[in-house]
């Protein structure tokens, strides 16, 4: 190839213009959670036809400009040149498929895994020093949906360091801080959000953003798919005998042994391993907390809770007996 040939391949590649076929995507999805300028150019900072990236929207990512770099480099079909460099910190890198990494998931559905899904009793957690500061502890009342129903705390892939995938250290840091309202907010469609601000009143304190920054990120898919699955499990928790023997059991003490023989009824026998109890202290009384439930992935929004449980290992509880607390304050 002559240099006056290889100058213009370079120079058509670095525009995106011309019939050159276009780079293979090195890295995986790029989903945008701030609007964003989208340059040609980072030397020169040019950016024909102003283009910008808009929060929700999801790009093929290239490249980075360099490794461990700032700038990701993407595919937008709209722009002229198409590949644009847009900030790291813009949005979050999913799916990545780096060389010995694991490939990414089928549409929906997680990566194969171990998961934990962790769900509260809420009107034991507003009884903590933590809860009774939330404005959905102060707005709680006896006709809500988590005064007499489990609620979503997250899906957590394990093991416990399995956390902050690809985060961006500005953000992970607002997390650890608990700034929970300066990270970004999943995006997601209207349906899942009026159910997920129903099944999860933590999201009055933004606790869907840190659930997704923290534990989604690595689960596999985009926030969506992530907390569709996450509702249909807790739905069938909801639908168990568990969730009816524990709404019968408000202001009686009950022991663990009693709360496994209620999740049996629906989910068979020896089911009960894959289910932890969390209990808090209020005074001089133990409160039933939450359930944790142990299940094995790849997971999806259609599987069927039975099915994914992983009873290998039985579930650790944190208490032999509690009480089932009430909505509001004793």
């Amino acid at each position: 190839m002559s240099l006056r040939t290889a100058l213009i391949v370079s120079t058509a590649l670095l525009l995106g213009l011309g019939s050159l076929p276009e780079a293979r995507a090195e890295l995986g999805d790029f989903m945008v959670t701030r609007d964003c300028p989208a340059v040609s150019s980072l030397r020169r900072g040019t950016n024909p036809g102003g283009v910008r990236v808009a929060p929700a929207e999801t790009y093929t990512a290239i490249t980075r400009n360099k490794a461990g770099g700032d700038f990701v480099l993407l595919r937008i079909p709209t722009a002229r040149p198409n590949q644009r460099w847009v900030a790291l910190d813009c949005g979050l890198l999913q799916n990545v498929a780096e060389s010995g990494a694991t490939p990414p998931a089928p549409a929906g559905q997680s990566r194969p895994g171990q998961f934990l899904l962790a769900a509260s009793w809420q009107p034991a957690f507003c009884e903590t020093p933590e809860g009774q500061g939330k404005q959905e502890c102060a707005t709680a009342g006896a006709g809500r949906f988590d005064a007499d129903h489990f609620t979503l705390h997250g899906l957590w892939p394990q093991p416990p360091s399995n956390i902050y995938c690809r985060v961006p250290p500005r953000e992970r840091a607002d997390d650890e801080r608990h700034d929970w309202e300066d990270l970004p907010e999943p995006a997601l469609s209207s349906a899942t959000r009026a159910e997920l601000d129903q099944v999860m009143p933590g999201t009055a304190s933004h606790l869907d953003r840190h659930e997704w920054i923290k534990h989604g990120t690595c689960y596999g898919t985009g926030p969506e798919a992530y907390f569709r699955t996450a509702l249909a499990l807790l739905k069938q928790v909801n639908e168990s005998r568990l969730r009816a023997w524990m709404a019968s059991h408000i202001g009686a003490a009950v022991s663990a042994t009693e709360l496994k023989a209620a999740f049996e009824e629906s989910f068979g026998p020896g089911s009960g391993r894959a289910l932890g109890i969390e209990c808090s202290r209020d005074g001089d009384r133990l409160l039933i907390s939450g359930i944790t439930l142990n299940l094995r992935g790849p997971l999806r929004e259609t599987a069927s809770l039975g099915e994914v449980l992983d009873s290998s290992v039985a579930a650790k509880s944190e208490c032999a007996r509690g009480w089932v607390d009430a909505v509001g304050p004793d």
